[in-house]
């Protein structure tokens, strides 16, 4: 898989999050309903922490960041390849988990870590946002959604 396939990847892990967040605070009533007329975001605070009702390419890679980081089973800060490989989907060959590991390990050291993670390219993000704004709202959210399905 190509270098700039990856992001791919890492964007349907993140769609995924995005679906499953929403889907999970939609089905669950507000505990601070106050608050939540306050704000003109309908997204879930995880998605939007800033309740501009907007994803910004900033909260974007943060939540893909710390989706990936979950499974940062001996919790080193960084993901070993065995670590890196759940992140990718069942149709990416095993043979390419290592080569596109390297790839994104750029220090060599056998390791991602969240300066190397944050590095890759956001290319759903940007394909996603169609007025090119820097930030994902509406249709652009369900578009993103739509590729992880």
């Amino acid at each position: 898989m190509p270098i700039h396939h990856q992001p791919r990847v890492l964007a349907a892990l993140l769609a995924f999050s995005i679906s499953s967040t929403a889907a999970a605070q939609t089905a669950e009533p507000s505990e601070n309903a106050a608050a939540a007329d306050a704000s003109t975001s309908s997204l879930p605070v995880e998605l939007d922490p800033d309740r501009s009702g907007t994803i910004s390419v900033e909260e974007f890679k943060a939540l893909r960041r710390a989706r990936a980081f979950e499974n940062d089973a001996d919790g080193d800060g960084a993901l070993s390849l065995d670590e890196f490989r759940v992140l990718l989907p069942s149709q990416v060959p095993k043979m390419m988990h290592s080569r596109i590991f390297r790839r994104i390990d750029q220090d060599g050291s056998g390791a991602i870590d969240d300066i190397e993670f944050d590095a890759t390219p956001v290319r759903a993000f940007d394909q996603a946002d169609a007025d090119g704004d820097g930030e994902l709202v509406g249709a652009e959210i369900d578009a993103l959604r739509t590729d992880a399905d």
